[in-house]
């Protein structure tokens, strides 16, 4: 697990941790990479059992409902356990996330 010092990325990964309980939360793209500008979004991969019983659709939008204050851009990816497993064997992405991606929980 990394430390972070960003006040957004602190501030959201205890929101999450609060709420959505995840067994693994990922940070990844030019903020994990260390390339970001002042205006990049933030890129996560959440991991949670609580996400079994939500609709692919849904799961994000509550994780954006209780992020709503957090005055900066991102895109979340909401995944089961068994959903990581998965995809981390077919999509790019995820193997990037795996790869490349900083786990802060």
């Amino acid at each position: 697990m990394v430390k972070i010092n960003d006040p957004i990325i602190r501030t959201f990964t205890k929101i999450i941790r609060s709420e959505i309980h995840p067994c693994r939360i990922f940070l990844f793209g030019s903020r994990a990479k260390g390339t970001a500008r002042k205006n990049s979004d933030y890129d996560f991969l959440l991991i949670s059992p609580r996400f079994r019983r939500q609709e692919w659709e849904n799961r994000s939008a509550r994780i954006y409902q209780l992020k709503k204050n957090i005055p900066a851009a991102m895109d979340i990816l909401c995944l089961t356990p068994e959903e990581f497993e998965k995809k981390s064997k077919e999509l790019s992405i995820i193997q990037e996330v795996v790869r490349e991606g900083l786990e802060l929980a």
